[in-house]
Order: C-alpha cells, then structure tokens, then sequence
C-alpha cells in the first residue's frame, strides 16, 4: 500500500514539474551562405609574361599616338662603341623555322642590299636575342648573322635617309627582309607607314668616319631615265648577295622552291672577304627575263641586272 502511495506522490511532482518548466525557445537557423567568387581583375600588359615569347598569332602594331615621343624621326642616331661581343645571340650556327644561318665572326666591310621592315610594339619590353629589354623608341635592329652588338648604317636607296643602328637581336625570318629596324630608325628614315623599303646596310667601326655610303662595285646595266627591265642578252638577275654562303644557299632554295629556274650562286672576291651572288640566268631572250622579273617583283624581291 505504502509501496503505491510512493508512486503516485512521485508521478505528481513530476507532473507539477513538467507543467511549471518554461517551454524551449526554438534555435532559430542562419541561411547558408555561398561564398561569392571575385572576378580576378583584366590582365594588365605589365602584368603578362613580357619574358616569354610574342604570341605567334598575335600581329605586330605601332605605338598609339599618344606614346610617341615627339620628334621620333629626329632621334639621334647610336654612336658605335666599342663592346664586347654578348654572351647571348652569338651562337655559330642557329637553326629557326627549318634554316641554319651562321653569325659572322667580324662585321668589318660588311655591306647588304635588300628590303628593311620593322617591329614595334608587339615585342616592345621583351628580350632581344643578347638578352637586353627592346625599346621601339631607341635606335636598335635584328639581322640574321652580323655579330651582336653591331653598329651600321641604314640608307633607305628611295629617299637616301639614313640612321645609325645598334644590332642587337636575330631576325628577320620571314619573306626577303635583311634587317628589322627598331620603330624610331625606321621612322628616321621614313618606312613608317611603307611596311618594308629597298636599302643598304653598312657595318661602322668605333671612331670610323661615318660618310655616305658607297655603291657596291657590280656591273650592272646603264641607268636611264626609265628603270632598265632587263639589259642586254647574257646577262643575269641578282636577287641578293651574302657574305655568309649559309644565307646565300637559303635564298636559292627559296627561290628553287617557288619554281624559279636556273638559280645559282657565283662567288665574287671583294675587299677580304668573298661576296656570294644569288642569280637566276643566264637569258637569253628578252621577254623570258621580263617575266622572272615580273615574277620576283610580285614577290617584293627587287633584282638588279648583272652581266658577267
């Protein structure tokens, strides 16, 4: 009986209990939040691989105006000193889309004809072949095989303007070009513009004079009032002259390439050092030369007529 009372007196209190506890406040559930991703901010040309190489597909541009110091054509010209030759660019013998060219071992007596380009600001803060920053707005140049650093003297054969030019990178490798030239020497020498232009490249030496340049010694037809097509029958079309026979023999299988006939090299001795003549001939009909020429000039190579 006891045994009971005990039950109920201990299911009461239990009862008065649960009736007189507060009710649970109810937690109240944050709303999940999703982290938002920042955008990451437009990359800056400061802020891409200005130490790799230029985009392949990317094309070559000028500066905007507004970057162009004033009188960039009036940029004075470098002065040859004498340097070392740089650790970089100076390689034997180097190999680019398929070509070996060789890099000479003197620049003294060098002398070239051909067709100047120049680049700009696709390359402008990117290393040049002997390591060095390429600034558009400093008197710089690429060629395929003088020595780097050289000095030359660039005169554009059309409007006789001339710069003075430090060499210190490898190019050009496309189409006939000899030589690139920085956005103010070809500026100086008026190619902004024109794209690519007829000139002659002389090698200067620390402390030379510098004077106008001087014609290459070639036989070539008599010049008229009217540009001379071909001359008389027996003669050749020269499209180019190397010191570097590498270069010469790239020319000419260019040429054998693109189904000209009849290409040969004739070396020449001139000064010290041998001149390597790239040549399409002889002809000995008229109109068969006035078509090759028509063929090379479609073609942006401008030949001269040589008689042997």
């Amino acid at each position: 009986m006891r045994l009971v009372q005990r039950s109920l007196l201990l299911m009461t209190v239990l009862t008065l209990v649960a009736c007189t506890a507060a009710p649970p406040i109810p937690t109240q559930r944050r709303p999940r939040t999703v982290p938002t991703q920042q955008p990451h901010p437009p990359r800056t040309p400061a802020q891409s691989n200005i130490d790799g190489p230029a985009p392949s597909w990317q094309k070559d541009f000028a500066p905007d105006d507004d970057e162009i110091p004033p009188g960039i054509e009036n940029t004075p010209d470098a002065v040859p000193i004498d340097e070392p030759r740089s650790r970089g660019g100076n390689s034997k013998t180097y190999e680019v889309l398929g070509k070996t060219y060789s890099v000479m071992d003197d620049a003294k007596g060098f002398t070239e004809r051909g067709h100047a380009s120049w680049y700009g600001k696709k390359f402008h803060g990117r290393k040049t072949a002997n390591g060095e920053r390429y600034d558009m707005f400093q008197m710089s140049a690429a060629h395929k095989s003088l020595p780097i650093p050289s000095y030359v003297r660039v005169t554009d054969l059309d409007t006789n303007k001339s710069a003075i030019v430090r060499v210190n990178d490898r190019g050009p490798f496309h189409g006939d070009r000899i030589i690139d030239l920085s956005y103010a020497a070809a500026a100086k020498i008026g190619l902004i513009g024109h794209g690519t232009s007829l000139v002659e490249i002389t090698a200067l030496a620390p402390g030379e004079e510098i004077t106008a340049a001087e014609p290459a010694p070639i036989e070539t037809a008599s010049v008229s009032a009217t540009p001379v097509l071909v001359g008389p029958m027996g003669g050749y079309l020269q499209i180019g002259a190397y010191i570097d026979p590498i270069n010469a023999a790239n020319l000419r299988d260019s040429l054998i390439s693109q189904g000209f006939d009849s290409v040969q090299i004739r070396t020449v001795q001139r000064l010290d050092a041998p001149i390597h003549r790239v040549l399409i001939g002889p002809f000995r009909d008229q109109d068969a030369a006035r078509n090759v020429r028509n063929r090379l000039d479609s073609r942006n190579l401008i030949p001269q007529w040589v008689k042997e």
